[in-house]
């Protein structure tokens, strides 16, 4: 690890990044090795410190002492080398007695704004939504189950296995597969589970029993209601296996929250131009063509802000 990508990973931990710091940090989190380096990293750069706080070049100070380990011990796996590496932190962190634990809580986070692909031990690919995090004990099958905590959005691709059932626990909702591709999504206006194909049971928390969904039926919460309603998975699939974006008679409010979700920027614009309706695939769609799209399709230009981009009738 250079000490340019040192510095700038002590000031992410710190929340301190520059825009062109963060452009640099942003690019090296692409790689799926440094994801998991990083998280491993921040889940012992958050543990309670007798130091209530320290600075950057303190902090850069300690990122050495965790990753600079001899040289045969850096073939070993993350496990062990994080193990190893938590002797040189006893200085600010106690002792975690969990790494002697037969169980490991893993926690993978997306810090990034665009989808993460998880594989879990089990053979379970996770695409795991930006801002959403995934947190699981390991080994993964246990008590006849597999279970995980979703926080945010993810879309499952369970691998089938009818011994070991698997579960998600997300905010507002408890879906039970035993393999499957379906869609959770959690935000502050909806709770949804979309299944694409198999069998899923879902519920709310406070239920005690499940209702099974089928293909192209969404589980979908709203406050305290409840519902069943149908969905397009040629859309979804489009989306997910293309990273791309679908619009069919989009308004401009739900083309503003899609982006929103895609990309975390935000959408300003007249209410006039609801009247208007959006009709586009985009395969591959990076921002700027998405831009390019809506400015030609509406008949807009856009002015970029910051995470703000105004659309103006031409």
């Amino acid at each position: 690890m250079n000490k340019n990508i040192d510095q700038i990973l002590v000031k992410a931990l710190e929340k301190e990044l520059s825009a062109e710091e963060k452009i640099i940090f942003d690019e090296w989190m692409k790689d799926e090795k440094n994801q998991q380096e990083f998280l491993l990293l921040k889940k012992q750069w958050e543990k309670p410190s007798s130091i209530p706080s320290f600075s950057v070049d303190e902090g850069l100070q300690l990122l050495h002492q965790k990753v600079e380990v001899p040289t045969k011990t850096k073939t070993r796996s993350l496990y062990n080398f994080w193990k190893l590496s938590v002797t040189a932190m006893l200085l600010i962190i106690p002792f975690s007695s969990y790494l002697f634990s037969q169980k490991d809580v893993q926690e993978i986070i997306n810090t990034t704004n665009s989808n993460m692909i998880v594989t879990l031990e089990d053979g379970t690919n996770v695409h795991l939504y930006p801002k959403a995090s995934l947190t699981y004990e390991s080994p993964l099958s246990d008590q006849n189950k597999r279970s995980v905590q979703l926080i945010g959005s993810a879309f499952f691709k369970v691998k089938s296995d009818a011994d070991y059932p698997f579960y998600v626990y997300s905010n507002q909702l408890e879906t039970k597969v035993t393999g499957t591709t379906f869609e959770v999504i959690e935000d502050e206006a909806v709770s949804k589970v979309s299944l694409i194909e198999g069998k899923v049971k879902v519920k709310k928390k406070s239920d005690d029993n499940y209702i099974n969904i089928q293909p192209n039926e969404s589980f979908v919460m709203q406050g305290t209601n409840t519902q069943i309603m149908r969905f397009s998975s040629e859309q979804l699939l489009f989306e997910k296996d293309h990273n791309s974006l679908w619009f069919q008679e989009a308004s401009i409010d739900e083309v503003a929250k899609r982006l929103y979700e895609a990309y975390r920027i935000k959408l300003v614009y007249e209410h006039s131009l609801n009247e208007v309706k959006l009709n586009a695939k985009i395969k591959n769609a990076s921002l700027l063509k998405v831009m390019r799209i809506i400015e030609f399709s509406l008949d807009v230009s856009v002015r970029q802000d910051g995470n703000l981009y105004y659309l103006k009738e031409n």
